[in-house]
């Protein structure tokens, strides 16, 4: 293989890190009132993940609900009034929303990660859309069928929240269909 082989090659795989190193972050109060809310239908919320035990970080859209979980492992916070409390307020002064976690379990908590590559072409067909599109096709289309017509449906669908929350959409799953869907500007 010739030197210039290696080089195409590590320019590959150098350009999906640098890629999610770049991609815009969800506004703090849109990510604080995820964290603080306690619904059957959460939000999604855009973070940055660091395995401290095996030195892996990435980039992520996950429920806020299952980030509330990994936080109560990973700080051996109480389920309770004063433990939630103690994790909103840990979770919500973290401006730069990014999280190392060490606990396995914590880790495990928040299980489906979508690939670069589903981040990137959920981005495209969001990117191609009017905001009135974009949420038509959420409810019967394209977007919709991205996640809910393939085996990654969980990863797939935090690709597409992502596409979302960098439009400045505020994604959600329902509680009852389990469906993604955004909230009204005037909610």
């Amino acid at each position: 293989m010739g030197v210039r082989s290696i080089l195409m090659i590590a320019l590959a795989l150098a350009a999906p890190a640098c890629s999610q190193q770049a991609e815009p972050e969800q506004a703090h109060a849109a990510f604080e009132k995820a964290i603080k809310n306690r619904s059957t239908s959460p939000y999604f919320v855009k973070v940055k993940l660091i395995d401290a035990s095996a030195n892996q970080r990435l980039t992520s859209c996950v429920t806020a609900n299952l980030l509330r979980g990994a936080l109560h492992l990973e700080h051996g916070l109480p389920y309770n009034e004063a433990g939630t409390t103690a994790m909103e307020d840990l979770a919500t002064s973290n401006n730069g929303q990014e999280f190392s976690f060490r606990s396995p379990s914590a880790l495990q908590n928040m299980p489906w990660h979508p690939s670069a590559s589903e981040l990137a072409e959920a981005a495209s067909m969001a990117a191609s859309m009017s905001d009135e599109t974009l949420r038509q096709s959420l409810e019967k289309g394209a977007l919709r069928d991205f996640y809910t017509e393939h085996p990654r449906h969980r990863e797939r669908m935090g690709a597409v929240a992502c596409a979302l929350i960098d439009r400045g959409f505020v994604p959600r799953v329902a509680d009852m269909t389990g469906s993604l869907y955004v909230e009204d500007s005037g909610a």
